[in-house]
């Protein structure tokens, strides 16, 4: 029972260091409160998420079930890379957290001899989600042995992605300063986009699997014993726990071993990586120098950078839609007006970041109309930036006629103005506005309208001239916004 108290304290600690690293949560009591009931309790944070996924896994669990016998073990197999990679990127989050949050520093003085086990329990509690996503991909295996076998490889999955987790922290863990520190924190976001976004990619591995399932057969055939392959033996009892075991026995050991290991992630933060001493002071105007510094701010922390790199993640089966069409150019040109309306969703994070440092911005020599034509400028890079990465890929598939889609890059600028001239009504001076649910939904309006004047256009009028309309129209109302914003 006591373990049990021991790692129920250190998951709360844990999930309390994730809510203080949320700016718009933690100036709020009532809203860290509300947070930390859910999500910093076993039974809310652990159980219901688990059955969510439980109820999520039994949509690929029926893709398995009505599979042929024959290529059952296939598709069962290719859904473990999902568990090792959730289980590796949880682990490694979890461990950066844990270590950051020193909840387990009261801990260390007393004699408790599993201490490495309570701290590897809590970090593999996190893990539990992916084992009930994939457990009705397992239980549609059918025959008895084949459940108990995939059941099996699920766990090894986890485990072993726990392990490489734990062992990732330990080498690499810690602070990075320098270039290193901006790379880790795009990988970590890239691995919170991913999390996000894990039905969505489980259901997109689902229908590549299950539509090319025949072709697949002869490369798990070539290539059985590597992982995930291996567990395609599952419908063949003997061969299955053959292989089963060649994996089990070595992730047992390498649980064990990253368990030992646990003591080197609890030492202390290591910093790694170099920074330069030099520090030189350059003359810039107001508004690049608050953009320069709200994207240091952005790439610095990693609850920031998700938000910007969200209207991509929120777009992501559009994309994939886009994808597999050759990005079509008007459909390309649509989705660019999107992801740009998206932008708006910047709006409240931008002014949120704020918050850090409020007393210096309050006595900075920045107009209003200075400090809103910087925040538009802020959030207008981001989908900028997405909207040029699709206008490359379009040339991929369509050569040089993508470049008809270049006057829409104006949207992305009309959308931070709309943004920005919406709240310089809401604010007499350079401060923070308070954006409520109602403001959310005006601005999501708004925005929005762009979208559905893009998708007439596009209907009625070919390209080129539908994209320099638009395009002229956006920049010409972007214009009048920015002029008139006082």
């Amino acid at each position: 029972m006591m373990m049990l108290d021991i790692i129920r304290i250190i998951y709360r600690e844990i999930h309390y260091q994730m809510i203080k690293d949320n700016p718009s949560a933690v100036k709020d009591p009532k809203k860290v409160e509300e947070s930390l009931k859910w999500s910093g309790s076993l039974k809310l944070g652990v159980g219901l998420q688990s059955l969510a996924y439980l109820l999520f896994g039994a949509m690929f669990g029926i893709g398995v079930f009505m599979t042929k016998e024959e290529y059952r073990g296939i598709v069962f197999s290719s859904y473990l890379i999902v568990a090792f990679i959730m289980a590796l990127y949880t682990t490694s989050l979890s461990s950066g957290y844990l270590l950051s949050s020193r909840a387990i520093d009261p801990l260390k003085p007393l004699p408790l001899r599993n201490f490495n086990s309570i701290v590897s329990a809590t970090l593999l509690l996190e893990c539990l989600p992916a084992f009930f996503l994939l457990l009705p991909s397992a239980l549609a295996l059918k025959k008895p042995l084949s459940i108990l076998l995939g059941i099996g490889w699920v766990l090894v999955a986890i485990l072993l992605g726990h392990a490489i987790g734990v062992l990732l922290q330990v080498k690499f863990g810690g602070v990075h300063v320098g270039k290193g520190g901006i790379i880790k924190a795009i990988a970590k976001t890239i691995g919170q986009m991913f999390f996000i976004a894990i039905f969505f990619v489980l259901q997109l591995v689902s229908r590549f699997v299950l539509k090319n399932v025949e072709y697949f057969a002869p490369v798990f055939q070539k290539y059985p014993i590597i992982f995930p392959m291996a567990a395609a033996t599952v419908v063949e009892p003997l061969r299955g726990f053959i292989m089963f075991m060649l994996y089990a026995i070595p992730t047992a050991f390498s649980y064990v071993y990253s368990i030992k290991k646990i003591n080197e992630i609890l030492e202390g933060i290591k910093v790694y990586g170099k920074a330069p001493m030099e520090y030189s002071l350059s003359i810039t105007s107001p508004i690049l120098a608050f953009v320069q510094r709200d994207y240091k701010m952005i790439f610095r922390r990693n609850s920031y950078l998700g938000a910007f790199l969200s209207p991509i993640g929120m777009s992501l089966y559009f994309i994939w839609n886009l994808f597999k069409d050759g990005f079509p150019l008007e459909e390309t040109g649509l989705m660019i007006v999107v992801i740009s309306s998206l932008g708006v969703i910047l709006l409240d994070i931008v002014f949120k970041m704020e918050m850090e440092g409020l007393d210096i911005l309050l006595n900075l020599p920045i107009t209003k109309r200075q400090f809103l034509l910087a925040k538009a400028l802020t959030i207008s890079l981001s989908p900028l930036t997405f909207s040029i990465v699709f206008i490359v890929l379009a040339s991929w598939s369509n050569g040089l006629s993508a470049l008809y889609l270049l006057p829409l890059l104006s949207t992305p600028f009309l959308t931070s103005s709309i943004g920005v001239s919406y709240v310089g009504f809401k604010i007499e001076g350079v401060e923070i506005p308070e954006l409520r649910i109602y403001d959310g939904i005006a601005l999501l309006i708004m925005v929005f309208v762009p979208v559905v004047i893009a998708g007439i256009v596009f209907f009625l009028i070919p390209l080129p001239i539908s994209t320099i309309l638009l395009g002229a129209t956006y920049l010409l109302t972007t214009l009048i916004l920015l002029w008139r914003m006082r």
